[in-house]
C-alpha cells in the first residue's frame, strides 16, 4: 500500500497515489457531493458560469468566468439552501482542461 506522504529522498507516482478531497457539506443539483476543487456550472438567472470550487479563509467559495468573459466570486456559506444553480460536473485533477477552456 502506498502513502500519500513524502518519505525518503525519492518522490515517485507510487508515493503520491492519493489525493484527499474536503467536502463542503453541500450537495448540486443532482445530489452529488460538492467537494473542495470541484469544477462547477452555476446556473444563474442571466448567464452559466464555470467555476472552481476553493477554501478561502473561513468559507468554501466558487471562482470563475462566465461565458462572457466576466469574473466572478461566490462565497457559499453554511446556511446556503439554493443548490438547484450548481452542477458539478468534474475536478481539477481529472478534468483540469474544463477550466481552461473559457
Amino acid at each position: 500500500m502506498s502513502t500519500p506522504f513524502y518519505i525518503g529522498s525519492e518522490l515517485s507516482m507510487d508515493t503520491i497515489s492519493k489525493i484527499f478531497l474536503q467536502y463542503t457539506g453541500l450537495k448540486d443539483r443532482n445530489s452529488k457531493e460538492i467537494y473542495e476543487n470541484d469544477i462547477v456550472l452555476g446556473h444563474g438567472l442571466r448567464e452559466v458560469c464555470l467555476g472552481r470550487v476553493i477554501f478561502q479563509g473561513m468559507a468554501f467559495a466558487i471562482s470563475g468566468k462566465s461565458k462572457s468573459g466576466h469574473e466572478w466570486f461566490y462565497t457559499v456559506t453554511s446556511n446556503y439552501q439554493d443548490d438547484s444553480c450548481l452542477e458539478v460536473i468534474g475536478n481539477i485533477y481529472e478534468n483540469h482542461k474544463r477550466l481552461e477552456e473559457r
